[in-house]
């Protein structure tokens, strides 16, 4: 088909009109009897030569080329100047800088030229809206991750100033951020779909306790969850008498302790009732260490009844994690001043009887696992040195990732998820000790501790199956525990007031331990066990009227 013939074509329904119309077509295919018609402009000729010569210049460097005005535009592949066949058919993307906007367009990067990424993009077979929104998720995970990377200098002339460095949600400015895998801070694809805390705070004010304790279990939260920035603090207050949280109060007795608010000039000194072999702070920086000695220095001073926490220093740095300093010291205040079973042991005859109560219970839910070990040959000694460091089985051994979920379970429910948690692990490592001959072979020259803590630091189940595990144990219902705590309890007791010697292992009847001596709580304040003689003793002053004199007295 000629081109006339082609915009004769063109113009067939405009026969009628006063002046021709102009078809649309590329300006180097132009019907001839419209280029005659313009000879007699010479400006106008050579401007459109010139355009005419740059499109099909253009149009012969990429992609398209068109033949006739009635035939579609056909393909036609040009090799690629920027592809470089000689390195595994990859191209360097920092080379392509120099090359304009609409050159980038025309030029094909495989998958392959990418480095790999950190972002979990959605999977195929997702609704649209799903993956928009997962994109939408990870993008700002992204720019959360440039931010901790570059971060660096701003972290350092915060800290020289003395002053809390700012990190991305739900993550509080006492956290190195260094110290937390990447791969650790990646949500998971269903995480927009979990529970948050108003979805269980509405349960909680409809009375449904049940139904938010179950939302807490199943939401697998991952460590940057932005649902734990509110989460712990709003349980702790759930629990706590002090509904508010004052700013003013705290800051009055940290300037009464030390004279000064700036925590450069504190001279912080622990407390007696904190092991020195146990001071795990996890992920802090080491301002944030500091802060969270400080907050404990503040418990001891406000809570004189306290002799024997351990596991305090390890739940302060925790809850530092995700919140301030006057946050966590209120959180820490709420689970002390609540019943001593359901949070936090408070005196060593206690702290003795949680452990003892839990290989007791661990010998009626999963007696087992204990039978197993008697068949490896290992001695009754060393289990009970093991469940002598159950805690520290969960807040230290555990990753990062584990201990946050057992976490937002224990601040709901108090202790006993602790003893669940305990006892699952204890399963688990049974169960992988049956099948794995080199753990067994080490056994007898590592010992059944180090062994048991090595395998909580690998643990290879998610933190959602360690759960699952634990709150599975048939028949381990909370008046039990409490039970055979309160029992384990009064023997202890009696046997050191009668300063007689048990025999053997059984559930009413454990050893007598040596290291069950008085400890001195700071500043010689009175212990929770004497409270009482107190108070038989003085019918006018109240037990912290007699804490606040006796150091007077004692000068």
């Amino acid at each position: 088909m000629t081109v006339e013939n082609c915009a004769s074509r063109c113009v067939s329904s405009h026969e009628g009109a006063s002046r021709p119309h102009r078809p649309r077509v590329n300006s180097s295919k132009r019907p001839q009897h419209l280029i005659r018609g313009q000879q007699h402009q010479p400006g106008n000729h050579w401007k459109s030569r010139k355009r005419d010569q740059q499109q099909q210049a253009h149009q012969q460097q990429y992609i398209f080329v068109s033949n006739t005005c009635d035939t579609e535009l056909e393909e036609e592949y040009t090799p690629d100047p920027y592809y470089d066949a000689g390195n595994n058919n990859q191209i360097d993307i920092l080379n392509l800088n120099h090359l304009k906007e609409k050159e980038l367009r025309s030029v094909h990067i495989p998958v392959s030229a990418y480095p790999k990424s950190l972002i979990q993009w959605p999977v195929d077979g997702s609704t649209k809206n799903k993956r928009i929104s997962e994109v939408k998720k990870q993008v700002k995970l992204l720019g959360n991750l440039i931010k901790m990377t570059v971060g660096g200098a701003a972290h350092a002339e915060a800290v020289s100033d003395d002053k809390t460095p700012t990190n991305p949600p739900p993550f509080s400015g006492h956290v190195d951020m260094s110290r937390i895998p990447v791969h650790d801070l990646a949500h998971s694809a269903d995480e927009a779909t979990m529970a948050k805390w108003k979805d269980i705070e509405g349960q909680m004010k409809l009375g449904k306790i049940k139904e938010a304790k179950q939302m807490i279990r199943d939401s697998d939260w991952s460590i940057g969850s932005p649902a734990r920035e509110d989460l712990w603090r709003e349980l702790c207050r759930h629990h706590s008498r002090e509904k508010d949280f004052d700013d003013q109060y705290y800051w009055d007795t940290v300037k009464q302790i030390y004279g000064s608010t700036e925590l450069s000039e504190c001279m912080v000194q622990l407390p007696a009732f904190i092991d020195a072999n146990h001071k795990v702070s996890h992920s802090l920086s080491p301002r944030g260490v500091t802060v969270c000695e400080r907050i404990i220095s503040l418990i001891s001073f406000n809570h004189p009844a306290i002799t024997y926490a351990p596991a305090l220093y390890g739940l302060t740095s925790l809850l530092l994690h995700y919140m301030e300093e006057v946050d966590a010291y209120y959180c820490i205040s709420a689970l002390v001043g609540g019943s001593q079973s359901k949070f936090l042991s408070q005196t060593k005859i206690a702290y003795e009887a949680q452990w003892r109560a839990a290989m007791i219970l661990g010998k009626k839910h999963i007696r087992g696992a204990f039978s197993t070990l008697t068949k490896f040959g290992v001695p009754q000694e060393q289990i009970e040195e093991a469940f002598q460091n159950w805690m520290w089985w969960i807040l230290s051994a555990l990753p990062l990732t584990h201990t946050v979920r057992v976490i937002d379970c224990y601040l709901f429910e108090g202790s006993k998820v602790l003893l669940r948690i305990a006892l699952a692990i204890f399963h688990v490592f049974v169960k992988t000790l049956t099948h794995d001959s080199s753990m067994v072979a080490s056994l007898p020259s590592r010992g059944l501790h180090e062994t048991l803590y090595h395998f909580c630091q690998n643990i290879q189940i998610t933190p959602q199956k360690l759960l699952k595990t634990a709150f599975g144990i048939r028949g381990f219902s909370k008046s039990e525990i409490t039970k055979v705590v309160l029992q384990t309890e009064m023997f202890l007791k009696s046997q050191r007031t009668l300063g007689g010697a048990g025999g053997g292992t059984g559930q009413m009847n454990p050893p007598e331990t040596p290291s069950l001596h008085r400890s001195v709580s700071l500043e010689g304040l009175p212990t929770s066990e004497t409270q009482s003689n107190i108070q038989m003793m003085s019918h006018t002053l109240t037990i912290k009227e007699v804490s606040c004199l006796m150091p007077v007295l004692g000068n």
